[in-house]
């Protein structure tokens, strides 16, 4: 197993993880070995979703012995949520369109909501190196996440999230 998915199935188990998201992940084979190695011993479910004409894509992967289904039950206790991967396009008109797309799923989710996955964009320019204006870019995303609802958490560990 390499140095990436060795530091990825560490910090699974050092934090005791049920539900993870990898975005930009990059698989070959099957799915399912990948969500072994990654998980170890728990009892890990997963589901891939490749990006169009990329080798990329987003990997969720869950604690089947704690949440069931793609739509995200707890079998501990009477809640049901829903979550959306999102693997945003480059270009700013398919984007505006995608953030429409999303305001429209978010009336067939009747419950929590999470959406996370790579958007292309970033809210703010302290997120960016060497930013210092919001663009249109980033004021359609803080529009279309204010609209939805939606909380967009803090990053951990650093100021991007590619630290």
């Amino acid at each position: 197993m390499d140095t990436k998915r060795s530091l990825v199935r560490s910090r699974i188990q050092q934090d005791v993880v049920d539900i993870i998201v990898l975005v930009e992940a990059k698989l070959r084979g099957e799915v399912g070995e990948y969500v072994q190695q990654l998980g170890g011993n728990r009892w890990m479910g997963g589901m891939w979703m490749e990006s169009l004409g990329s080798k990329r894509g987003i990997l969720i992967m869950w604690d089947k012995m704690n949440w069931k289904g793609e739509h995200f039950s707890d079998l501990n206790q009477d809640l049901i949520w829903f979550i959306t991967a999102v693997y945003a396009p480059c270009d700013g008109k398919e984007r505006k369109e995608l953030w429409e797309e999303l305001g429209a799923m978010r009336s067939f989710c009747e419950g929590p909501w999470v959406v996370c996955g790579d958007f292309n964009t970033t809210r703010f320019p302290s997120e960016k190196t060497n930013c210092s204006r919001i663009s249109e870019a980033m004021s359609d995303f803080s529009s279309c996440i204010n609209e939805l609802e939606l909380v967009d958490p803090p990053l951990f560990g650093g100021p991007y999230t590619w630290r």
